[in-house]
């Protein structure tokens, strides 16, 4: 989810705007809608040590931190206003989809970790296991579960896309 602050774009929706962008290089989450090299940098996959998959949790749940309900009731609340089609409940846990966590193996705790959180629609449009073959093909790092809960779902979502076997971990 984005955070809106002065460096996020709100583009026409009609407009496609890349969440993830991989290559041979690395890996960029764009938070803030713009892919100027200076507001969406690169991880290095060299700098990648393990990436682990998990259900979709609220960030605190990987790096630690307060339950703040009420601003992520005002996050959702604003999103709501300005994609009235949203319809996403604010909750704990989203166990329909998962959460790609790279360890960039950072001693500051709240740089240990990109975390990913992976649109429900990339599970069945191809866009996960394509994400998923980019981390294999350039990371070198293993893909781990974040714990069992995630085995479980994930193992059952490579199951319906018919990948049961090439994600096991």
């Amino acid at each position: 989810m984005n955070i809106p602050g002065r460096r996020t774009k709100y583009p026409d929706t009609a407009v496609h705007v890349p969440f993830v962008l991989t290559d041979p290089e690395g890996i960029a989450v764009n938070l803030f809608n713009d892919t100027d090299p200076k507001v969406l940098p690169m991880l290095k996959w060299s700098n990648v040590r393990q990436v682990w998959t998990g259900v979709t949790k609220n960030n605190r749940h990987y790096l630690g931190g307060r339950l703040y309900s009420s601003r992520r009731q005002s996050r959702f609340d604003e999103i709501k206003r300005r994609h009235p089609s949203f319809r996403e409940a604010v909750r704990e846990v989203y166990p329909d989809r998962f959460t790609l966590l790279l360890n960039v193996g950072r001693e500051v705790q709240s740089m240990k970790y990109v975390i990913v959180q992976i649109p429900k629609s990339w599970l069945y449009d191809g866009q996960f296991a394509s994400l998923l073959e980019d981390i294999r093909t350039h990371c070198g790092a293993p893909l781990s579960y974040f714990d069992e809960e995630a085995s479980h779902h994930f193992q059952q979502w490579a199951k319906t896309i018919g990948h049961g076997e090439k994600y096991e971990a």
